[in-house]
């Protein structure tokens, strides 16, 4: 009798401690990583895990930066479905690709992580072959968490951390929105995060930015209006990115939008325009 007990005491620990491990089914995470600063966002990530109702199955989609030697660097851009352990654990290529395929080069994401005490954490290899040769590969790390309920008041801004959050765009994803204060305190020195744009010629895309250097007021607020232009063979895409935000208690909340006018190269004539509307994000350290 008492081999009995202690053998079924055993047993429930095990299942205890493997039930206590397994991804929640239905559950989602967002976020990445923030590099510093630099024209490279070398070591930058961002990241969407969501998982199935059978908590055994995720659909992970996500972006890599690496800088390589010789002044090469890389981005993997991919998406896929893997299978999650019962303690946790997951990994596998992600071969949709989201990105056009730039002539010569093959790219290649595979992504290794564990969902474990509220946030799934891990790695995504990105490797880059020229014409068949390696050209940039590495590893860039990943933080993501399920969303953050901020409250609003101020709170000192955390010099030199590193937060991770998501926007509130849901078609496609969760979207990560992750940043970096400097050791000062007194600028952000990069924001990644990545969105999906309604366009009314074609159907959505999806695009990662990049912001460069943003400085933080004296009372934790920072706002941020990037303008760029994209060039293609046939046309040249007009691309403004407004992002706004502030530190509060337990991290940062905000807002960001983009917008885009796409202009043919032979007419000048508009052919497309896009915006991703009015999102909010939060993150946290």
């Amino acid at each position: 009798m008492l081999r009995t007990a202690c053998l079924a005491f055993v047993l429930l620990c095990a299942t205890t401690s493997t039930a206590a491990a397994q991804a929640p089914p239905g559950s989602d995470f967002a976020g990445g990583a923030a590099s510093g600063p630099g024209s490279i966002p070398d070591g930058s990530s961002e990241i969407g895990i969501k998982v199935d109702g059978s908590g055994s199955r995720a659909t992970v989609r996500a972006v890599g930066v690496r800088a390589c030697s010789r002044g090469r660097s890389t981005e993997g851009e991919s998406a896929g479905t893997v299978t999650v352990a019962p303690d946790g654990t997951f990994s596998g290529a992600l071969n949709r690709r989201r990105q056009a395929r730039a002539v010569g080069f093959s790219i290649r994401v595979t992504v290794a992580g564990r969902i474990e005490a509220g946030r799934a954490t891990g790695t995504l290899r990105v490797v880059t072959r020229r014409r068949g040769k390696p050209y940039c590969s590495g590893d860039v790390a990943f933080d993501a968490r399920p969303a953050a309920a901020l409250s609003g008041e101020p709170a000192p801004v955390p010099a030199g951390a590193v937060l991770v959050g998501r926007t509130s765009g849901r078609s496609g994803g969760p979207f990560g929105f992750n940043l970096r204060v400097s050791a000062d305190g007194k600028r952000i020195e990069r924001v990644v995060t990545t969105w999906r744009e309604g366009c009314r010629s074609v159907r959505g895309t999806e695009e990662t930015n990049y912001s460069p250097t943003i400085a933080i007021r004296p009372d934790g607020t920072f706002t941020k209006t990037e303008r760029f232009t994209v060039r293609f063979s046939d046309a040249t895409q007009r691309v403004t990115v407004v992002t706004t935000g502030r530190f509060v208690a337990g991290g940062a909340t905000g807002t960001v939008r983009a917008r885009s006018t796409a202009r043919s190269r032979k007419t000048k004539r508009v052919i497309d325009r896009c915006n991703t509307g009015a999102l909010t994000w939060s993150a946290t350290p």
